[in-house]
C-alpha cells in the first residue's frame, strides 16, 4: 500500500471503500465540488462514504444528504449506508429523515422535491451539504436550494457543498453549467463506469452486446 494512503485510511477507514476518482472527489480541497459521472459509475457510494466518514471525524456535527425523492433515499442511498455502518460497526440509530451516529453527529437525508422541505434548513449549521442528481432537479427548486438557504448554512463552519449527478437530455441550468466549467470556483471531479472497477466488466459486456445489436 502506497504510505500516504496507508497513513489516510488510519485516520478516514471508511475512505478504503473508494476508488480513485471517488477518493479524488473525497480529497478534493476545494468547499464546492461537482462532479459528473456515467450511470452505476459508484456516485451514491462516494456520497454515502463521504458524508459519513465526515460526520465520524467530526463528533456532534450535522451534515445534509439530498436525492430527488424521498423514495430515492430508501430506494437508493440507505442500501448502501447501512452495509458500511455494519462492516465499520458504527454505531447508529436510523429514521426515516435521519442517522444518528453514536458521537453525536447526525446525518439528514430527504427528497427536496418540494419548496417547503427545504425551508426547514434555515437556521442549521450544516458541516456539509451532497446533492445528488442534480441534472435531474427541478432547476427552480436547485437554485434556491443552494443560493438561498444552503450557502448560508455552511457558512459558519465554512462547510462542503457537493453536487453530483449523471448527465440530463437537457444541457442547461446550474448542474451543467457547473459542470463544463461555465461557473467559477468549482472543484470538478468526473469520472464514468469505466473508472469503476467493480463495473467495468460488466459495462464492457453491456457495450459489446449494444454493439451488436447497432451492426445486427
Amino acid at each position: 500500500m502506497i504510505p500516504q494512503l496507508e497513513q489516510l485510511y488510519k485516520v478516514a477507514p471508511l475512505y478504503q471503500e473508494l476508488f480513485p476518482k471517488q477518493l479524488e472527489l473525497a480529497l478534493n480541497p476545494n468547499r464546492f465540488t461537482a462532479s459528473l459521472t456515467g450511470s452505476r459509475a459508484g456516485k451514491t457510494t462516494a456520497c454515502a462514504v463521504i458524508a459519513l466518514q465526515e460526520l465520524l471525524s467530526n463528533p456532534n456535527s450535522l451534515g445534509v444528504y439530498l436525492a430527488l425523492t424521498d423514495k430515492s433515499v430508501a430506494n437508493i442511498f440507505m442500501p448502501i449506508i447501512r452495509p458500511l455502518l455494519a462492516k465499520y460497526n458504527i454505531k447508529a440509530k436510523i429514521t426515516a429523515d435521519d442517522i444518528q451516529l453514536s458521537n453525536g453527529s447526525k446525518l439528514i437525508v430527504l427528497g427536496a422535491n418540494h419548496i417547503h422541505k427545504v425551508e426547514t434548513f434555515r437556521g442549521l449549521k450544516l458541516r456539509f451539504c451532497i446533492i445528488d442528481e442534480c441534472a435531474s432537479f427541478n432547476q427552480k427548486i436547485l437554485n434556491y436550494l443552494i443560493d438561498e438557504i444552503m450557502i448560508q448554512r455552511l457558512s459558519d463552519l465554512q462547510g462542503r457543498l457537493m453536487l453530483i449527478g449523471t448527465p440530463a437530455a437537457h444541457c442547461s441550468g446550474l448542474f451543467y453549467d457547473v459542470t463544463n466549467n461555465m461557473e467559477e470556483g468549482w472543484g470538478l471531479v468526473n469520472w464514468t463506469v469505466f473508472d469503476n472497477p467493480y463495473m467495468t466488466k460488466q459495462a464492457l459486456s453491456d457495450v459489446e452486446l449494444y454493439m451488436r445489436r447497432k451492426l445486427c
